[in-house]
């Protein structure tokens, strides 16, 4: 006869705890995050441009540039119409 309370071998066992990364995956893993977020860029009436998230709402007086993607494709696009990093209003 059997023992009611000895452990079965049909018992399915826990699987075993992922092995933590090294620290090489974990440097490769951070320099490379997975592109998810999707921007796009306005114009003001001073035509100064902005790059946000798509999912933001557009601040008032802003308008649509034409352009979404990546964050870096937004910098090409603004340097493609010879945008620079702190340009100011023009002043007729």
């Amino acid at each position: 006869m059997t023992d009611p309370h000895a452990p079965s071998s049909s018992i399915a066992r826990a699987p075993a705890c992922p092995r933590r990364p090294d620290r090489a995956t974990l440097v490769r893993m951070a320099a490379a995050p997975e592109v998810t977020t999707i921007y796009r860029v306005v114009i003001n009436h001073e035509e100064q441009y902005l790059v946000l998230p798509e999912a933001d709402p557009t601040p008032h007086g802003w308008r649509d540039a034409g352009h979404a993607g990546t964050h870096d494709s937004c910098l090409q696009f603004l340097k493609a119409e010879n945008v620079s990093r702190g340009d100011r209003p023009r002043r007729d």
